[in-house]
């Protein structure tokens, strides 16, 4: 469970303040000028930046807060930071927390080196801040780890325009005022912490050590956790008791395993000899069929012969009858394929017949 502690600023809070006509000799200054504004009757310290009467005035508020009452191994879970403002000018920027790197009582050099503070631990917006109030800023993750438990923790006000080094050309405002620790009672800045305490023990008397590291073994089958504890100087084994003995026993290197030869193939017959593809003979014509497609050279001039035989006339006349048949006795295919007719053909018979 957490704890609220409320710290109230100390009476170290100060102002310090550069002032140039040229932005950056008061934004780059070595040193600045510790105010005594935090006293009566004023008990105000200041925080931002503006321009009067063309010079730049820019404001760094270092805080400090004893926090020696949290214990050093206390965790912070949130923090917040209260400032008590009565004077605001300036809207559109913001007002930043950051870590405070001043010495422990504030000298001029501390505004040279708070300088180098430029990453926000949280911020309050002008616009939102309302006047004569505490006003509320909510440490982020990085300003929490400056809260410096069992110790002084140091802060540190600035203003955007100065964080960011704007460099502004014209007149502009943009700080705050808010009151001193010694305004007193209701009205110092205040450090609201919620913690808890973690408590490690130093002996085995005491509950389960403070672990500080832990180890893993891994085997086959096998998981092994070591822890080492810190405080106690002891280191302890964690490991299930049926694989212990297996845990000590040193590895043994598996042997390869390779699988059994195999008996070389025998070549097929068929490839013992080499493959010769078949002879290829030549087609074989019938000599039937090449007369067929071939007719001797002298074909025509036998068939002329031939007809001019069959045609000659024997001395003695024959008879008509005889006549006929011997015409058609001598017509052939070739004569038709030639276009004549049996009357053509008997015609030009009787002509050579009778000498015509």
């Amino acid at each position: 469970m957490s704890t609220e502690t409320i710290v109230l600023g100390s009476t170290g809070n100060r102002t310090l303040q550069a002032a140039s006509t040229v932005w950056a000799t008061a934004y780059g200054a070595a040193s600045g000028s510790i105010l005594t504004n935090y006293d009566t009757p004023y008990y105000a310290i200041f925080a931002g930046s503006y321009l009067s009467g063309g010079d730049h005035y820019i404001y760094r508020a270092p805080l400090y807060f004893d926090t020696t009452g949290l214990d050093s191994t206390a965790a912070v879970e949130s923090a917040t930071l209260s400032l008590y403002v009565f004077t605001i000018s300036g809207t559109g920027k913001n007002i930043y927390v950051v870590e405070g790197v001043q010495q422990d009582t504030v000298i001029a050099s501390d505004y040279g080196a708070l300088r180098a503070s430029a990453t926000s631990g949280g911020a309050l917006y002008l616009n939102d801040i309302v006047d004569d109030q505490y006003n509320v800023i909510t440490l982020n993750a990085t300003g929490l780890g400056w809260i410096n438990c069992g110790g002084i923790t140091k802060l540190c006000i600035r203003g955007e325009v100065d964080m960011d080094n704007e460099n502004p050309v014209s007149t502009y405002d943009s700080f705050i005022y808010f009151y001193s620790a010694q305004k007193g009672t209701g009205y110092q800045p205040k450090l609201t912490i919620n913690s808890y305490k973690v408590v490690y023990p130093t002996s085995t008397a005491n509950a389960l050590p403070r672990v500080t590291g832990i180890r893993h073994i891994y085997k086959p089958g096998v998981f092994r956790m070591v822890l080492n504890l810190g405080d106690v100087s002891n280191t302890i084994e964690i490991a299930e008791h049926k694989v212990r003995k297996e845990l000590e026993a040193p590895e043994q290197q598996t042997p390869d395993i390779k699988p059994p030869a195999e008996e070389p193939k025998k070549p097929s017959k068929l490839l013992e000899a080499p493959w010769t593809p078949p002879a290829i003979e030549e087609p074989i014509v019938s000599e039937k069929i090449t007369s067929q497609i071939q007719p001797p050279p002298d074909y025509l001039e036998t068939l002329q012969k031939q007809r001019e035989t069959q045609f000659e006339a024997p001395k003695p006349f024959p008879s008509v009858g005889e006549l006929v048949k011997t015409v058609w006795r001598a017509m052939t295919p070739w004569e038709e394929e030639k276009g004549e007719t049996f009357g053509s053909a008997f015609t030009s018979m009787i002509r050579r017949w009778f000498g015509g």
